[in-house]
């Protein structure tokens, strides 16, 4: 198994393929012209990056909706607006000051 992924393998395999998309790229620029050969080119580099842009869009796109947004306090969600952490009466179910106003609360007689 280590001799396909053998350095010099890689290395020679490389080396192959670069040189038949020279031999390939000299036989379309003689057989149709350089300005063709660069227009089909410039088309197909724009084609591969615009798909690697797509696929790394939707593999970002993929782990954002898969990261986990929830907090361990499930309370926090059913705060309301006019609730603050700095003024209130404190409300000891919930751990947390508020407006007094929770109607499961459990509040201290003033």
């Amino acid at each position: 198994m280590d001799i396909f992924f053998n350095k010099i393998a890689l290395f020679i395999t490389a080396l192959v393929a670069i040189m038949a998309f020279f031999i390939y790229s000299f036989t379309v620029i003689h057989r149709y012209g350089a300005l063709t050969y660069f227009t089909r080119l410039g088309r197909m580099v724009k084609r591969c990056v615009s798909t690697l842009v797509g696929f790394a869009g939707a593999l970002v796109g993929f782990l954002a909706a898969g990261a986990d947004t929830s907090r361990d306090n499930t309370e926090a969600d059913d705060r309301r607006p006019h609730d603050a952490d700095s003024i209130g009466v404190y409300n000891h179910r919930t751990g947390r000051l508020d407006a007094g106003t929770d109607p499961y609360g459990w509040y201290d007689n003033d």
